[in-house]
């Protein structure tokens, strides 16, 4: 699953959470916890901003 078809997955059944395996497959064990947690909250801000 790459990307956009994670965010085209999420957008159309209202999910607000991304699959654990979306995006960060290529990264060390040790750094997915802390990306995932910036990409959650980079997501969430775009997503208001583009809501507003």
């Amino acid at each position: 699953m790459n990307a956009l078809d994670a965010f085209r997955e999420m957008n159309d059944t209202g999910k607000r959470k991304l699959p654990k395996h979306a995006l960060l497959d290529f990264l060390p064990k040790r750094w997915q916890k802390h990306t995932f947690m910036m990409m959650k909250a980079i997501l969430i801000a775009l997503i208001r901003k583009l809501l507003l």
